[in-house]
């Protein structure tokens, strides 16, 4: 399930601190980068968990960390710094952007709000 992801926040456990954030594709390979590689038939999730949790034998957590530091943080923080940089749409054009969409104090009419909440009210009156 987990393979499905598309990307991957690894915090460790108590306190949160960031160990991992890219792509779930890539994780496996990341932690053979910071010298943790993921054993052969070990689930590579469960092996994760395992690196970021105190107490546990294979507790990596703070190595994890700092190889975050190192390695992730900077073109993270940069992405931020760059995001911050842009602007970005307003309520009034996200709105517009919808086809048949109207600007005023409610963005749906108040017949289609009553018959929104008449429909939902008489689903639960039936069960």
């Amino acid at each position: 399930v987990a393979q499905m992801f598309d990307k991957l926040v690894l915090l460790t456990s108590n306190p949160g601190r960031m160990s991992y954030f890219g792509p779930m594709s890539q994780a496996v390979a990341y932690m053979q980068a910071c010298g943790r590689p993921v054993l052969q038939h070990v689930n590579p999730t469960d092996y994760f968990l395992d690196l970021v949790t105190p107490g546990v034998r294979v507790d990596a957590s703070d190595h994890l960390v700092a190889c975050f530091k190192e390695k992730l943080q900077p073109a993270l923080c940069e992405r931020v710094e760059r995001a911050f940089g842009q602007t970005g749409a307003t309520v009034d054009d996200m709105l517009l952007a919808r086809p048949g969409a109207r600007l005023g104090r409610f963005a749906v009419p108040f017949h289609k709000q009553f018959t929104e909440l008449l429909r939902r009210k008489l689903a639960i009156t039936m069960r």
